[in-house]
């Protein structure tokens, strides 16, 4: 039996350590703007930002956990198919004890 959420929430916060707090990035100065700013910059054509990036960190990071990364991805198509076929197999039969 899957319990409703609002169950967990109280269960998990009563038994668990504390948290540390999240940063909040608001009492850093112009945070937002240089976010903002950094996305356009990525986004943009014309500065070419996100080929830049890629190019240069992730390329050879990425060819480095190349096949790690296809073996687990390999392994969650395997497991959604899975569910997927479960999921249809299941609204069959019920689709059946209906009529």
């Amino acid at each position: 039996m899957v319990a409703p959420s609002f169950y967990t929430i109280p269960v998990t916060h009563h038994h668990s350590l504390p948290l540390p707090p999240l940063p909040s990035f608001h009492r850093i100065p112009f945070y937002y703007a240089f976010k903002l700013a950094f996305l356009v910059y990525l986004g943009y054509p014309g500065w070419n930002g996100a080929t830049l990036i890629y190019n240069n960190f992730l390329k050879g990071l990425l060819h480095k956990y190349e096949s790690a990364i296809d073996t687990h991805l390999d392994a969650a198509k395997v497991s959604a198919t899975a569910a997927a076929n479960d999921s249809q197999s299941s609204g069959e039969t019920d689709i059946k004890k209906q009529n």
